[in-house]
């Protein structure tokens, strides 16, 4: 089932969907992509446990792992049960969202839900920031990921290119996708600190990643995007934890326009540069709010909160329970 995406209703599936009762969880259905899918469900079995005393009758619910959250796709309309997303447009909504797969497991990034737990990946990428270099650390702000998914990548990479000023304070790496780890240009999650400073840019969707690169200690730009999971959009908080570079998406998510000031990224590197205790500061803040806000206790706990939630709004308008 995995393997392929479920159908519903003459669309590609980017939901899981579960049934819960008092005593059993059980996925129904698995959407396109396998960690998303499998992470979730993970995710969901842990919140089923938090959240028993809601449950009163057989229960059916969604939940949207698209890379934008509903209502912006045009999904399809639920016709039974409840449903709760992990992405939204807005980041003010961010603290009713489900968290994301990436928190039960994300090998991608060398998060292997199998191999370790949550607790000792984060470990993992604290000693990685704090272990003594082999080298010196690169003086510059570093961004590597698949150019094709965001225009403010190729901007990005289109400066670096044609401007030295750009090479001297930032290292753009186009990683296409389908070359991965294969490419020449991959730089492993862990071996990022490596580089003085992180940019994280926009992408397909939100940023799985930005909530994982305060670990690693570095000081960390952030350019805005268009689409926010909880830990980046609710946790994560700007000027506190991350320098912004401010952009604009207007119009529909599909036909949606995207501008900024490339000039604004290098200009943030250059305050990180001038004002280095501040910036350290900036760093130390954003790796103790994810120490203390992403555990798994508090995953779990948001993950129930927002499934109790949507229990008890559903029960309000008298919708929620499934007739099995």
């Amino acid at each position: 089932m995995l393997d392929g995406a479920v159908v519903p209703w003459g669309s590609p599936s980017v939901v899981c969907s579960f049934i819960l009762t008092n005593d059993s969880m059980t996925q129904l259905h698995w959407a396109k992509w396998p960690e998303r899918s499998l992470g979730t469900a993970l995710l969901m079995r842990r919140a089923h446990r938090l959240a028993l005393a809601h449950i009163q009758a057989p229960l059916h619910v969604w939940v949207h792992v698209a890379d934008v959250g509903r209502p912006e796709l045009p999904l399809p309309v639920h016709p039974f049960g409840l449903t709760i997303s992990t992405v939204s447009r807005h980041r003010h909504s961010a603290e009713d969202l489900f968290p994301d797969y990436s928190f039960a497991t994300w090998p991608a990034i060398g998060y292997d839900g199998d191999a370790m737990g949550w607790s000792e990946f984060q470990e993992a990428l604290l000693l990685a920031g704090q272990r003594p270099a082999r080298r010196r650390l690169q003086r510059r702000a570093l961004f590597a990921g698949d150019a094709t998914l965001h225009p403010a990548r190729k901007i990005i990479l289109d400066l670096a290119r044609v401007s030295a000023e750009a090479r001297r304070l930032i290292d753009v790496r186009d990683v296409p996708r389908r070359e991965g780890s294969d490419s020449a240009l991959f730089v492993p999650f862990e071996q990022m600190s490596g580089w003085e400073y992180l940019l994280d840019l926009p992408g397909g969707g939100w940023s799985g990643r930005l909530k994982f690169l305060p670990l690693l200690g570095r000081p960390l730009i952030v350019v805005e995007r268009d689409a926010w999971g909880w830990g980046d959009g609710h946790v994560l908080r700007p000027g506190a934890h991350y320098r912004r570079v401010n952009a604009t998406t207007t119009g529909a998510w599909q036909e949606a326009s995207f501008s900024f000031n490339p000039e604004e990224v290098l200009a943030e590197v250059r305050w990180c540069k001038e004002h280095p205790a501040e910036a350290a500061a900036m760093a130390q803040r954003a790796l103790e709010q994810v120490r203390s806000a992403l555990t798994e206790q508090e995953v779990d706990a948001q993950a129930a909160r927002v499934l109790g939630r949507a229990i008890r709004d559903a029960e309000a308008v008298g919708g929620a329970k499934d007739e099995l």
